[in-house]
């Protein structure tokens, strides 16, 4: 059984991936929109990084056998 904080890791990590998915269907959605388009590829790459650092979190837990 995963501890709390694993679990949420994984859970965010599971949240935030399916998030990413939509970006690409918002962006088509606003294509006569340049400036809508922007806002999507902003939030997109920050969803990106942050998946990252929870990815990151959770190897780190892994490695350490703290799970």
């Amino acid at each position: 059984m995963l501890k709390n904080k694993d679990y949420d890791l994984v859970q965010t990590i599971a949240s935030k991936s399916k998030g990413l998915a939509r970006y690409e269907i918002y962006m088509k959605d606003a294509s006569n929109c340049p400036d809508c388009q922007n806002v999507w590829q902003q939030l997109k790459e920050q969803d990106e990084r942050q998946v990252g650092m929870l990815v990151d979190e959770l190897k780190k837990h892994v490695e350490k056998q703290d799970i």
